[in-house]
């Protein structure tokens, strides 16, 4: 967990540098399963649980 959240953060923040739309990310799986507060933490827009929970989230961020 330790490791793998450090270099979440470099990724979403690159992505988000690199990209010239806005866009939203989720994040997901066994590490924010642990620790799903880390999701904002990491600069993502949301967390889900579920492939269900991912579709359900993102039309609800693209809807915003």
């Amino acid at each position: 967990l330790d490791v793998q959240i450090p270099q979440v953060f470099a990724t979403i923040k690159n992505i988000r540098k690199r990209c010239e739309k806005q866009i939203k990310i989720m994040v997901g799986g066994y590490a924010f399963d642990q620790a799903p507060e880390m999701a904002k933490t990491v600069g993502a827009d949301a967390y889900t649980t579920s492939v269900i929970a991912a579709v359900e989230t993102g039309i609800t961020l693209t809807a915003s």
